[in-house]
């Protein structure tokens, strides 16, 4: 595959308690600062990264698929100049994390730079990718991406509350001034994940 990936490893000593959905909503309006977000603002990727490891925890199969550690993979587009920002800043941001596992398992992020479908299913296999994060991407439909990611089972998640609807599985959006947790079942079941009751009650459940 075209391009290097940048890896990021997170130093893990000791496992991370699940939040309670409510503590999840204190979070969110934790890290966001006590300020209310602008209705076009992208949630910070601190955040996200705090989100997404709580969310995980809810995924009942999660240990099953995963084995013995995490890895988080970010897609990406180079020459897209809103997805290699984004990428950057959420490898940054996960290395700063003070968390050390994901329900009982380490994580492992890797930037993972891509073009076409075909060459997703191969580094995500190469890189034995669990879950993908899809950041905005540019002249590259979306079922090539999830295509990919169910027949590697790995979970996809993103910060475009559109690509939720259109099969991503996990996304962080924004209700009125407040960061908002969207699910696809449909998608998340299709990638192997079951995700609990408790975090499909105060989520947004699009598919």
């Amino acid at each position: 595959m075209a391009g290097r990936n940048r890896v990021a490893l997170l130093s893990r000593r000791r496992p991370r308690r699940r939040r309670s959905p409510a503590a999840l909503a204190l979070l969110v309006l934790g890290l966001a600062g006590g300020r209310a977000l602008a209705q076009d603002a992208a949630l910070p990727a601190g955040l996200q990264v705090s989100l997404l490891a709580d969310v995980l925890s809810y995924d009942r199969n999660l240990r099953g698929r995963a084995g013995t550690e995490l890895v988080v993979g970010v897609l990406y587009q180079r020459r897209f100049r809103p997805a290699l920002d984004l990428q950057l800043e959420l490898l940054e941001a996960a290395a700063r994390q003070p968390a050390t596992a994901v329900a009982g398992l380490p994580w492992r992020w890797v930037a993972v730079e891509i073009e076409g479908g075909e060459e997703l299913a191969a580094a995500l296999e190469r890189l034995q990718v669990d879950m993908v994060y899809v950041t905005p991407l540019r002249a590259l439909p979306l079922a090539a991406v999830t295509d990919a990611t169910r027949r590697r089972q790995a979970t996809t998640v993103t910060a475009v509350p559109e690509y939720v609807a259109a099969g991503v599985a996990v996304g962080f959006g924004l209700r009125g001034d407040r960061p908002q947790i969207l699910v696809n079942r449909a998608a998340a079941a299709a990638e192997g994940s079951d995700l609990g009751s408790q975090l499909l009650r105060p989520a947004k459940v699009v598919g």
